[in-house]
């Protein structure tokens, strides 16, 4: 059994442990409904029940039935601030991831950009060493071209300068200008000169074939090296696209990350202003609760005892197994250690349950971790509790005697099993029930 906050808490307004159900995270919108279903249930007050036969005062009566209202308010409003803190709970740890995966995306883009940074810096050397060689090849290029055509005009000048310098004559009338030669030795002395410039020039065209060579071997070299400063030019190039794609994949997730967090961040302060609110109103049923408990005390302290004087309580389900017995023990439920309230008694689907001992019904209905309970009041500050049943068979107000069918077994609430949960409360307060039973 996993019990809620009766409804008779004592006068201090102390929860006793492990009595407010701890409602786990659901859905963050969950609160939004919750707070109408709070605020109705705040201004909800039972009607007054019937006065007991036994003469007491039907304030007291009526006092009492007021509390249980408020403490089920309470119980609402609790379980409503439970799932709110758990909400906050979850949401500051996502939160939390959020900005750790800031942080980590944000470490990652400064080493990228000093990537970037690096490769940008190596991509201005390697350009600016392609500018130069591409510059020393053009220079080049004009070079053998210069000297290409001095070449082709040193040629030229071989075939007819010489001619035209010792002779006189163009050099398609060389046979004419020979035969026209007076003597041998004439003819000897033009050939003599004829033989001068011709390898004059011969020699100045040996010089440009040889220039030509070499700048034809300067070029080759120079095609090489800007070859070779294109490759790295486009390799630093390269790389630098990767880096610029790397980091714009990063910083899209860095975005989505800070927009993540900023629409968390939002929900939560939501949430913390419902929490506050919830907390808020919780303070002020629990003084209310306290309030009446007080009242309550009083009244009674001036009244004759009611119903119960004294003596054994009846078992709810006479002869049926206790499955859990009160005190402390692991809840079944939330897997911690808390105060079990009552007695467990196991019985199948449907078992009839009994009352006590002769009183009024205080409380008959759905009770939250106590599923369909019923409250029965015997007096003198005595009050017993059935829950998680199946079906209740009485109603609040009515007087009920000792051994009275008033429901019947089932599983409601924070239950694991069919059973009825059986508390004695005196002044609101749980006690151990077996000595009111006689079980020792």
């Amino acid at each position: 059994a996993r019990p809620g906050l009766g409804p008779f808490s004592g006068a201090s307004g102390a929860k006793v442990a492990g009595v407010k159900p701890r409602i786990r995270a659901r859905s963050y919108l969950a609160p939004l409904v919750g707070l109408a279903v709070v605020a109705m249930l705040a201004v909800l007050v039972p009607a007054p029940r019937a006065a007991a036969s036994s003469g007491r005062s039907s304030s007291a009566a009526a006092s009492e039935a007021k509390k249980a209202g408020v403490d089920s308010s309470i119980k609402a409003v609790s379980g409503q601030l439970d799932e709110v803190e758990a909400n906050e709970a979850a949401l500051q740890s996502r939160i939390d991831a959020a900005t750790a995966r800031q942080a980590t995306l944000a470490g990652q883009l400064a080493v990228y950009d000093g990537r970037l940074a690096g490769v940008q810096r190596s991509l201005v050397v390697v350009q600016a060493a392609l500018n130069r060689a591409s510059a020393s090849l053009v220079a080049t290029r004009l070079q053998l071209g210069q000297v290409r055509s001095q070449e082709d005009r040193a040629k030229d000048r071989l075939r007819t300068d010489a001619v035209t310098a010792y002779i006189g004559q163009p050099a398609e009338g060389l046979a004419e200008a020979v035969l026209d030669l007076r003597s041998v030795d004439q003819i000897q002395t033009e050939m003599g000169y004829l033989s001068v410039v011709a390898s004059v020039q011969s020699g100045d065209l040996d010089r440009f074939q040889l220039l030509a060579g070499r700048t034809q071997q300067l070029e080759a070299t120079q095609q090489a090296t800007q070859a070779v400063a294109l490759h790295q030019r486009d390799a630093v190039a390269a790389r630098q696209a990767q880096l610029d794609t790397a980091r714009q994949r990063v910083a899209g997730a860095a975005a989505a990350a800070q927009a993540e967090q900023s629409s968390l961040t939002s929900l939560h302060a939501q949430l913390a202003g419902m929490r506050v609110n919830l907390e808020s109103q919780l303070s002020e049923l629990q003084a209310e609760s306290d309030q009446i408990a007080t009242l309550i005390q009083s009244e009674e302290q001036g009244s004759p005892s009611a119903s119960y004087a004294g003596g054994l309580l009846s078992e709810p389900i006479p002869g049926a197994p206790i499955t859990s017995p009160f005190g402390y023990r692991v809840d079944p439920i939330l897997h911690e250690r808390l105060l079990h309230t009552g007695i467990d008694f196991g019985a199948p689907y449907g078992t009839p349950i009994h009352a006590a001992a002769d009183g009024v019904v205080v409380a008959a209905g759905p009770e939250g971790g106590y599923g369909n309970a019923t409250v029965i009041d015997h007096g003198g500050s005595i009050a017993t509790l059935y829950g998680h049943q199946e079906e209740i068979l009485v109603t609040t107000g009515q007087h009920v005697t000792r051994g009275q069918v008033i429901g019947l077994v089932g599983c409601t609430g924070w239950c694991t099993g069919p059973h009825v949960h059986f508390e004695v409360r005196v002044n609101g307060t749980p006690v151990d029930p077996a000595p009111y039973l006689g079980l020792g």
